[in-house]
């Protein structure tokens, strides 16, 4: 029989909580990273819900869900200290690290199962939280997992001091989060209960959600998914689970206070095939109408389709540099949040460098060219992508450790953040480079997928821009030519009009 109080149903909130997030990391996680990140929530789910089999136990079996409660926490401090590696550069720790760390992991489950040895007893009390009698090894599961959370919280420092940028930041809010959630864990279902107080011996399940959400928006920062398509999924998920409950509680209601005692089984049956019938029909048009309130509610009820459409348009209608810039920085600016970029052209008058590097002042909306250069060596980053992903961080480019370090010094001069190839008929025209947003978020899934589309439309652009400039080039050298030439002609004819007149003279003294 379960217990259904305040503490419970908050635990059950929490479960439902955990679930939305693993199922998003399920539908949009690609990264190594990801994967376990979903084991840690699935090892705090499995913690919670004997949480709430263990309130609700009796004496009878009290003490096999306690063993199980303790069984949940030895695989989240154990995937944590794995994800403490793998996090955010998916690198595996070394074999002997993997080994080590499962074989403690095994060996402290080995004593959790056996009794007398971690706990000895269970004291259920009516109206009150259960008291545990530890046995006398409880020591070595306090300090499996300070050991752990230790080495794991240290294993994201290190790696905190040695980033830089939005990854710095990411960083910066997944230790946090986890030191939060860690330290009030240990002390309300470690230390707490380790001195004889069970009053708050709940509150680890709903402090773990620090140390979940933070590495969850920290995910989503660093473009797993975008905010916005994780709010717009939550907000579904409610909604159609709201409207689930509602069609099971008039079932329940129908079933037992109406139909109870009054049909037999053949017409309970039918009746529940009739009701599940119309359910279904008219579930399907109330999806369509949660989604395009979805869309209206975070996405201002703007269609990417016609979104991308639209940029392309005005795109296709300019042909000049300066504006080309000025619109891309305005339609970046819009839809993402960019707040600036660099559009960097090929040099016509050499061909070691990545020439005129075009700057848009947000501040007073003028374009300026910048005398810097950035070399070459930059032709073979952007026509080196293998796979399907043709827009980079400059954080990755950190980690391949191929490029010289005064291109990497340039990029945090002008605050890069992303770069992105302007590629036509598999060649490199040039390249967009944009700063960070100003909301500082970093660049999510979808948004890099909008900057691949316009990157497209934008080479077509800065390639037309460059013909109509070379266009335009000729025609001054033309007019500059033509205007020469009739210098020459108009001072050969001066010299001809003067040679004339001398002959005018020296025949007039011929006749005197």
């Amino acid at each position: 029989m379960f217990v259904f109080d305040s503490i419970n149903v908050s635990l059950v909130i929490v479960v439902f909580i955990y679930l939305l997030f693993a199922l998003l990391i399920i539908q949009k996680g690609k990264e190594l990273y990801a994967y376990y990140h979903l084991l840690i929530i699935l090892s705090v789910i499995f913690w919670t819900v004997s949480m709430i089999f263990y309130r609700s136990s009796d004496s009878s079996n009290a003490f096999l869900y306690c063993t199980v409660l303790y069984v949940g926490p030895i695989f989240t401090s154990s995937f944590f200290y794995i994800f403490s590696f793998v996090f955010p550069y998916n690198k595996l720790p070394s074999f002997k690290h993997f080994c080590i760390s499962i074989a403690i992991s095994f060996f402290i489950l080995l004593l959790v199962l056996t009794p007398n040895i971690i706990i000895a007893d269970v004291e259920v009390l009516p109206e009150e939280e259960n008291i545990i009698v530890w046995g006398k090894y409880y020591f070595v599961y306090v300090l499996y997992h300070t050991i752990l959370i230790s080495l794991g919280l240290y294993n994201l420092l290190k790696k905190y001091l040695s980033a830089r940028g939005a990854m710095k930041k990411q960083l910066r809010f997944v230790t946090g989060g986890y030191f939060l959630g860690f330290s009030l864990t240990m002390v309300t279902n470690v230390m707490m209960v380790w001195w004889g107080d069970f009053r708050l011996n709940w509150m680890g399940q709903i402090c773990s959600l620090f140390m979940v959400v933070s590495i969850f928006i920290s995910i989503v920062k660093h473009r797993l998914m975008g905010i916005r398509f994780l709010a717009s999924q939550i907000y579904v998920y409610l909604i159609v689970a709201i409207f689930a409950y509602i069609y099971f509680q008039y079932m329940l209601y129908v079933h037992i206070l109406v139909l109870s005692g009054k049909a037999s089984l053949m017409q309970l049956t039918l009746f529940d095939l009739f009701s599940t019938v119309v359910f279904a029909i008219v579930l399907l048009p109330f999806l369509i109408y949660i989604q395009k309130s979805s869309d209206i509610l975070f996405f201002k009820g703007q269609n990417p389709r016609k979104l991308i459409k639209d940029v392309s348009i005005r795109l296709s209608g300019v042909i000049d540099l300066r504006q080309l810039t000025i619109v891309l920085n305005e339609e970046l600016k819009k839809l993402l949040g960019t707040e600036n970029l660099y559009i960097v052209i090929r040099s016509v008058h050499s061909s070691k460098y990545f020439d005129n590097l075009v700057l848009l002042n947000a501040k007073n909306g003028k374009v300026k060219f910048t005398k810097d250069h950035i070399s070459k060596e930059n032709k073979a980053f952007v026509a080196s992508k293998r796979g399907p992903e043709s827009v980079f961080s400059v954080e990755q480019l950190v980690k391949s450790k191929r490029y010289k370090k005064d291109v990497l010094k340039k990029f945090a001069k002008y605050e890069i953040e992303m770069i992105a190839p302007l590629e036509l008929h598999k060649k490199v025209v040039g390249l967009l480079l944009l700063t960070s947003k100003a909301t500082q978020e970093t660049y999510s899934k979808e948004d890099i997928e909008f900057i691949e589309i316009i990157a497209s439309q934008a080479a077509i652009a800065v390639e037309n821009a460059k013909l109509y400039n070379e266009v335009k080039v000729f025609n001054r050298r033309l007019r500059m030519e033509i205007r020469s030439a009739i210098g020459e002609i108009e001072h050969s004819n001066n010299d001809l009009v003067q040679a004339n007149l001398k002959l005018v003279r020296a025949y007039e003294k011929l006749h005197k």
